[in-house]
């Protein structure tokens, strides 16, 4: 049995470079993005959970909610009842874009039976 809404967490972690641009989407619609595009903001560092200040390295976390018919998370809402696409691209200044991409797939049909333990 399916109870909605599912809820779960993204994550996406940025390693190294204090200078950065990064973004997390559902398929092609954003989510969130920050960037750090001069030298006295890059001192304040984006949101994020700082997990090694040393080396640069931040998590960000968005909560995706599913109804069964829709995604969203925050402001961000789009309908979806196949396999959701994420995701999560960081971009530094004279550096390739690192992108890694997540598919959470559904199950095309519902089980047929269901098991009680009680």
């Amino acid at each position: 049995m399916t109870v909605y809404p599912q809820q779960y967490k993204l994550n996406c972690v940025k390693i190294g470079f204090p200078h950065y641009g990064i973004s997390m989407s559902i398929g092609n619609t954003p989510m969130v993005h920050y960037s750090c595009s001069d030298a006295t903001s890059c001192y304040l560092p984006c949101p994020g959970t700082v997990l090694a200040s040393r080396m640069y390295t931040t998590r960000y976390t968005v909560t995706i909610t599913w109804d069964g018919m829709t995604v969203s998370s925050g402001a961000i809402s789009q309908s979806t009842t196949g396999d959701q696409k994420y995701q999560c691209a960081v971009v530094v200044t004279d550096q390739p874009t690192r992108r890694r991409n997540v598919t959470i797939k559904v199950p095309a049909t519902a089980p047929s039976s269901l098991r009680s333990d009680y």
